[in-house]
């Protein structure tokens, strides 16, 4: 996995025990900035990524935002377009958020529905994302700390989804604060505390200040006020003198929850997320997280696929099943016609010839390529800007793709660089097959209602793999 914490990138690995172990750490802004294929990026990643598995990016929390809305339909296809559409509105610069944003349904205290989104909206997330990729490292999900203390707390605080709750997580020299609602991260604060023992004192006087200052914030924000307080720290008296500094109970929540599965050097080192060990951070665990909308579609579409293959699976087992019964079959009948003298051998053989034929029919028949697959991969291949009019598949002899299609660019160089994008896709998703290439395409301009974009018609073929 991967985890950014103060200005730093740490790659970390999981050893055979289950340990976590810092592969490489370095600044996030030489990482940033370097070419990919520079000594500051350790070998194993530069030239290894591509036996390396990213399950998780763990992020600071300040990277994501989220918002509360009312919405009645439970629809896939009117809810997602529905966020996108007030996500992008009050982050117009952002146009790269639409990728990375995620969402639950839950019901109000009035019992009405509502839709938590949360999303990534700091351009530094989204430049890092990029550059991951190109080291062929995407992390399969995005997390921050307090979506992961939000699963933990869930299974631990009893009525957790009900009204407000506040987490003080004490370090030895930093203070993070996570605030909830209804279930629901809504915001978190990080502070930094004197060290010292002799400073005690003013220790819990600035944590008491920064609690009632975001208590503040917290009631203004959802109207309402946060029901309990839970501390975990590793100081014996930490929480009475919480309690007796703020005036109010503090729940201690380190006889619940066990102490940092990550040796101390490495937690030091991750920050707030070196508090989580393997089995809080499994790809099993149901901690809010966010995938690339593109990744995400894929992951929707694999268990079409494996039920697909498990499906085809069968049906070949029941085959081969039934070739072997009708060979028994048939050389019974030949040894018990051949003793009463009706037929000849070459009949029954005859007969199991047309069975194989039969069979060897149907096995060609699997092996021919998808619609459905095909379909799916042409839309996934189309970039925003460019518009199917007639698609044409041929599934026989020479099994192929036609496509007549609508382009609006700006100018000749807007048009190139979505062409471009559109055979980059088409050849990623269709690998097997001859490469397209721009020569490959025939197109023709045509007028356009709207000013200053002109329409490009287009028409490509290509061969099935």
């Amino acid at each position: 996995m991967t985890v950014v914490n103060n200005g730093r990138l740490h790659f970390v690995v999981l050893d055979t025990s289950g340990e976590p172990k810092i592969l490489s750490s370095l600044s996030l802004k030489k990482f940033l900035t370097e070419d990919v294929d520079s000594e500051l990026i350790p070998e194993k990643l530069r030239h290894g990524a591509d036996t390396i598995d990213n399950i998780l990016l763990i992020a600071p929390d300040y990277w994501f935002g989220n918002l509360s809305l009312r919405f009645q339909s439970r629809k896939k296809s009117v809810v997602e377009p529905f966020i996108e559409r007030k996500v992008q509105a009050q982050y117009p610069d952002l146009p790269d958020i639409k990728y990375f944003i995620n969402y639950t349904f839950y019901q109000t205290h009035q019992g009405e529905p509502g839709i938590y989104v949360y999303f990534m909206h700091d351009p530094t997330s989204f430049h890092l994302y990029n550059k991951l990729a190109e080291l062929n490292l995407s992390p399969r999900r995005i997390t921050t700390p307090a979506f992961l203390w939000q699963e933990k707390l869930e299974k631990i605080v009893p009525g957790f989804d009900k009204g407000g709750k506040a987490l003080v997580h004490l370090l030895s020299s930093d203070c993070f604060l996570y605030f909830f609602f209804q279930g629901n991260f809504l915001f978190s604060r990080s502070i930094s505390l004197p060290d010292s023992p002799e400073e005690s004192s003013d220790r819990f006087n600035t944590l008491s200040y920064e609690i009632n200052q975001s208590s503040y914030l917290f009631s203004q924000e959802v109207k309402s006020e946060i029901d309990q307080i839970y501390l975990l720290s590793s100081g014996e008296d930490d929480v009475q003198e919480l309690s007796e500094i703020l005036g109010r109970e503090v729940k201690d929540l380190k006889d619940t929850i066990d102490g940092s599965p990550i040796g101390s050097t490495i937690a030091e080192r991750l920050g707030p997320a070196g508090y989580f060990g393997p089995s809080d951070l499994s790809p099993a665990s149901k901690f809010p997280s966010i995938s690339h909308k593109l990744e995400r579609k894929e992951l929707e579409w694999k268990p079409i696929q494996m039920a697909g293959i498990v499906v085809g699976l069968i049906l070949l087992l029941l085959l081969i099943g039934e070739r072997f019964v009708l060979w028994k079959w048939s050389h019974s009948v030949q040894s018990y016609l051949t003793e009463k003298g009706v037929v000849t051998r070459t009949e029954p053989r005859e007969a199991l010839h047309r069975y194989n034929q039969a069979l060897d029919l149907l096995l060609k028949e699997t092996r021919r390529p998808s619609i459905r697959k095909t379909i799916v991969n042409v839309f996934r291949s189309l970039p925003d800007d460019v518009w199917i009019k007639e698609m044409a598949i041929e599934l026989e002899t020479n099994p192929r793709v036609d496509i007549q299609g609508v382009i609006k660019a700006s100018g000749p160089d807007q048009f190139r660089s979505s062409l471009s994008v559109f055979l980059e896709n088409l050849n990623k998703y269709f690998q097997g097959a001859r490469s397209l290439r721009i020569r490959d395409i025939d197109f023709e301009t045509t007028s356009s209602n709207e000013k200053g974009y002109q329409n490009y018609v287009i028409a490509l073929r290509f061969n099935l793999p």
